[in-house]
């Protein structure tokens, strides 16, 4: 399970933990700490007295009812290659029938399970489920024939998966086997990956590649034991243009983090469309995107080694309605470094991206991150929650609007912005995240190449707004509420000429006496201060005039009802009058520029 400290963990094992689903703790008892234990995030850690949320569940696929057009092929589990691929005679493979197929296929498939790796794709064929059934392509093998001795179980087993298609730079000293890709389940629970045969016992597995010997140390009679045997299920190539992936789970696949197999399905082609699917563990990414115009709508990505989204170089990324949760479960490290990208969903280099109405949550990682030159991303009503990183990390990016969103109970800052300029934030929801609420900083990369430029990306934080946000602090955050300085040497901005306007917020914290600093800024290029409170910011800085502070007021009287997930503000608590919205910033929100409230008005807490 998630556990409330980290744990010891013996050099050479890859943690993996058992578990069902369990209920988690309600956001309430989180930040409140009403009863029982509570759980709060500082950094990649957590402290408290008792876990409250563990880091997998059994995963799922959405009931669909696609249509099925005419021409299509069909496949089952009952049917045989040397059918014709029709509903009454269909095919056994996948890969059949996508080598029967031209540009325009639609490929059925019949409920169950499809053991392949389908290579690589350069038709626009769609891949969707039948009606009203869930079927899975997976990167395992069952694997039978186990003889025991001693106390764990044994078999000839020869891998050819990668084991070191890693940088050790990306390695968490904690989990120094994140990057080995094998994995084993058995009856559908993940065994922990050890590296010598006396580690193995219940719940573990070790593969013996010198002796060509996989041992285990569940018992497999009566069980079902799935052994991972290739490392990714598809790639869509740039010439699948309008290809499509529609109520299908694909699991289990040996991607690992270098670019050459980064994930369970590599998509490279433009307009390629995912509705309705599941990605679950891959060793390393469930997706990787690289092309223009792709739209994935109402999908889950949970449980993946690493990332359960990444893309790189994107442009018109529209995702909406997904959740992503539980991902990193081999915890890499979430460091910062120069190879960094641990992410619920990391976008590189991402152009005019629509990111709407998403959850993200319980991911070891940040939630979404944009990084190094992504321009032009919307980010509206969305909800990111207890993420072991920052909530959303806007960095190195410019042109961004992010409004809208519930940001709350992540380890790290709420909302981060570093190195980035024009930032819309506008109407979000934030508190009782473990560092800051938000975090606006200078970042130490500057001058960009000329091509960086020319796309509106300077690296310097600046023409940032923060309108109509509730920003509180809760009892276990560790920063001041607002915290803001310039990391470049020597330093060249304050955080006036970061932050172009500021008010219309609602800033405060429970416990104002335990977080003694309201905000931390760059006053000068040469000081910082330090405000104990809204009215020493408001007094010092001539801004946040028609803002309210909230400080000493405990979460329940500041929002309706926590439990159920409505977090407006409740009559009694003290509200500043909305600002009018930017017309660009109303119309990715869906909503009229005069907002009526501050703060979030559509995402629910997850």
């Amino acid at each position: 399970m998630r556990p409330t400290v980290r744990p010891a963990v013996r050099p050479g094992v890859r943690r993996h933990v058992r578990r069902g689903r369990t209920t988690k703790l309600t956001i309430a008892a989180l930040l409140v700490g009403a009863t029982g234990g509570v759980m709060a995030w500082h950094g990649n850690e957590a402290t408290g007295a008792t876990s409250t949320v563990a880091p997998w569940e059994a995963p799922t696929i959405a009931d669909t009812n696609y249509a099925i057009p005419s021409g299509a092929l069909f496949v089952a589990n009952s049917g045989n290659d040397a059918n014709q691929g029709t509903q009454a005679a269909p095919l056994a493979t996948i890969a059949k029938a996508i080598s029967k197929s031209h540009s325009g296929t639609t490929i059925v498939l019949r409920g169950g399970t499809y053991r392949e790796s389908l290579g690589s794709v350069s038709i626009a064929v769609t891949l969707q489920a039948y009606p009203h059934e869930q079927p899975w392509i997976k990167g395992s093998l069952v694997a039978t024939g186990f003889t025991a001795s001693g106390s764990a179980w044994a078999k000839q087993w020869t891998s050819s998966i990668c084991d070191s298609c890693y940088p050790t730079g990306v390695l968490d000293p904690l989990y120094p086997n994140a990057g080995l890709p094998e994995q084993v389940f058995v009856n559908g629970v993940p065994l922990a990956q050890v590296t010598s045969r006396g580690a193995v016992t219940h719940g573990s597995f070790f593969l013996d590649r010198r002796a060509n010997q996989l041992w285990i140390g569940s018992n497999p009679n009566g069980a079902t034991v799935e052994v991972t045997v290739y490392d990714k299920a598809i790639q869509f190539n740039s010439n699948a243009s309008g290809a499509a992936i529609k109520g299908i789970g694909i699991a289990q696949y040996a991607a690992h983090y270098n670019s050459d197999v980064p994930a369970m399905v590599v998509a490279g082609a433009p307009n390629l469309v995912i509705d309705r699917s599941t990605f679950v563990w891959s060793a390393s990414r469930g997706v990787s995107l690289y092309g223009a115009n792709d739209r994935l709508t109402n999908n889950t990505f949970i449980d993946n080694g690493m990332n359960g989204v990444h893309s790189y170089q994107t442009s018109n990324l529209f995702f909406q309605h997904n959740r992503v949760a539980y991902n990193n479960f081999e915890r890499w490290s979430i460091l910062p470094s120069v190879q960094g990208s641990v992410a619920a969903a990391k976008m590189t280099l991402a152009a005019g991206g629509m990111y709407a109405d998403n959850i993200f949550e319980d991911n070891q990682s940040n939630g979404l991150w944009f990084d190094t030159s992504s321009s032009n991303n919307t980010v509206v009503n969305n909800t990111f929650v207890r993420n072991a990183g920052h909530g959303l990390d806007i960095e190195v990016s410019a042109n961004t609007i992010a409004a809208g969103n519930v940001i709350v109970a992540n380890g790290r800052d709420g909302l981060k912005i570093s190195g980035s300029n024009n930032v819309e934030a506008w109407n979000n929801t934030i508190f009782g995240n473990g560092w800051a609420q938000l975090g606006v900083y200078e970042d130490p990369r500057t001058n960009p190449p000329a091509a960086i430029r020319a796309l509106g990306v300077t690296w310097d934080t600046s023409n940032v707004h923060i309108m109509n946000n509730i920003i509180v602090a809760g009892p276990y955050s560790s920063r001041p509420v607002l915290n803001s300085f310039d990391l470049t040497s020597p330093r060249h901005a304050t955080t006036q000429s970061m932050i172009t306007s500021q008010d219309h917020n609602i800033w405060g914290r429970t416990t104002a006496t335990g977080l003694k600093y309201l905000a931390t800024v760059q006053a000068t290029l040469t000081t910082n201060a330090r405000y104990n409170d809204l009215p020493g910011m408001q007094a010092a800085t001539h801004r946040e005039l028609a803002s309210k502070s909230v400080d000493n007021m405990p979460l329940s009287s500041v929002f309706v009802d926590l439990n159920a997930g409505n977090v407006r503000l409740t009559t009694s608590c003290p509200q500043p009058s909305p600002a009018q919205l930017p017309s660009k910033v109303a119309a990715a929100m869906g909503v009229g520029t005069s907002p009526g409230t501050i703060g979030a008005l559509k995402a629910p807490i997850g």
